[in-house]
């Protein structure tokens, strides 16, 4: 229990202070889309150890604050109760650790190994805030999860993108073909859940 809490508190202050808390027993549901999904993600936890055994991973798309990286981060609390291993990346903080290692001692090769050992690597958003991935990008994130994909090591991933005709445009077929194969998908397709502060009363 002690591995595991020690674990967990590493990968909460990996995510930061707005996930800590994330669980699936929180995750605000006000729609039968939401209740639908949630009841899919809970059965996944339940069965985490079989699903993670035989590949599949996890792929939530849809629209800005939707709460995707909530459930993803009780998916990987869940993962890591079960005593399982898990990365977890942001889409543009590993391109950019990428393009670091171009001219260093890092290898390429090393930085994705590392992203190929672990049970689950989940991902946050692969995609750019606007735009497609470059051709680097794109390169080396298919590197990462075909070789994932040829060991059958599930990835769990979320994405703002609105269905699979943007998905593809925007994070190439080869890619989303992967991530789908044998995965739950769920399309997060609800109003935003993020709360911003009207100031306007207040600022004239």
């Amino acid at each position: 229990a002690a591995t595991v809490e020690r674990k967990w508190a590493a990968m909460a202050d990996k995510l930061g202070r707005r996930y800590a808390e994330c669980r699936l027993g929180n995750y605000r549901t006000d729609t039968d889309e939401q209740k639908q999904a949630l009841k899919i993600l809970r059965w996944y936890a339940e069965n985490m150890k079989e699903q993670v055994s035989i590949g599949s991973g996890i792929v939530l798309f849809g629209p800005v604050g939707t709460g995707k990286d909530h459930l993803l981060t009780a998916l990987i609390r869940a993962a890591i109760g079960y005593g399982m291993d898990v990365n977890w990346i942001n889409g543009m903080e590993f391109f950019g650790r990428m393009r670091d290692s171009i001219g260093s001692d890092v290898a390429e090769e090393g930085i994705i190994n590392k992203l190929v050992q672990p049970d689950i690597l989940a991902i946050s958003d692969p995609l750019p805030p606007s735009g497609e991935l470059s051709t680097y990008q794109s390169s080396i994130l298919f590197r990462t999860i075909d070789a994932r994909y040829r060991k059958q090591k599930p990835i769990f991933v979320t994405a703002n993108f609105a269905d699979a005709t943007e998905a593809n445009k925007r994070l190439g077929a080869s890619i989303i073909d992967r991530l789908k194969q044998d995965a739950v998908t769920i399309n997060c397709n609800w109003k935003s859940e993020r709360k911003y502060l009207d100031v306007s009363g207040i600022a004239q």
